[in-house]
């Protein structure tokens, strides 16, 4: 039975549509050999869930790029990751482990995560649950405070420059801003590679936190 909706899911992503989101910032040159092992990686990955997990996948994930992000993130554990706070002091996540958190990658001059971030502020203000921790690829101290005080909003206590591009590697970001949802098992809920409009969010939450999780639909 799996093996059915497999098909059709591989049929529906080989067709798929344009990135969702901004158009990468932070892009790689890959090679096709590359693309064909990617390819066949997320067939792999695929095989390990069941009918549900399949269906949510295709449902939240219709491109073949999406659902490659997807499935390489998706379930794995946070793990020991520092950064830098804006007065160059060292931040460690495994201060915010086993909270549910919300880690946001952008770039001071990116007109997406611009429109992205007041959008997730405005969500998240009503919300106690749920850490916002901003980061920062490509960025100054002063541009970051420049992006927030041009958008009229308060900078979040958790606010990281990340210019070795660590999360690029840790997640395979490829664009900004792309969002990481990771629950109070230190696990990896949902990810997103997109502009939210209140809607999307609160149904990214929900995913990431409200909902039975994807990595358990195996």
């Amino acid at each position: 039975m799996k093996s059915k909706y497999l098909k059709v899911l591989s049929l529906s992503v080989l067709m798929g549509v344009s990135l969702m989101g901004c158009q990468a910032k932070t892009k790689v040159e890959v090679q096709e050999d590359t693309v064909v092992e990617n390819q066949t990686n997320t067939q792999s990955l695929l095989y390990q869930y069941n009918e549900d997990g399949v269906n949510h996948l295709k449902a939240y994930y219709p491109t073949l790029e999406g659902l490659e992000f997807a499935l390489k993130n998706i379930g794995n554990e946070l793990g020991d990751l520092t950064l830098t706070k804006l007065d160059g002091t060292t931040f460690d996540f495994s201060e915010l482990k086993n909270q549910k958190i919300m880690i946001e990658i952008n770039q001071d001059g990116c007109s997406y995560c611009k429109a992205n971030e007041p959008v997730t502020a405005k969500v998240l203000s009503e919300r106690d649950d749920v850490i916002h921790v901003p980061v920062f690829l490509n960025s100054t101290v002063e541009g970051i405070k420049e992006f927030y005080k041009e958008l009229n909003l308060e900078m979040p206590k958790y606010v990281l420059i990340d210019n070795d591009k660590k999360l690029v590697d840790v997640f395979h970001a490829t664009s900004t801003p792309t969002t990481i949802f990771v629950d109070e098992n230190n696990k990896i809920s949902y990810v997103a590679e997109e502009v939210f409009d209140e809607t999307s969010f609160n149904d990214a939450l929900k995913i990431a936190f409200e909902n039975e999780k994807i990595y358990e639909m195996k």
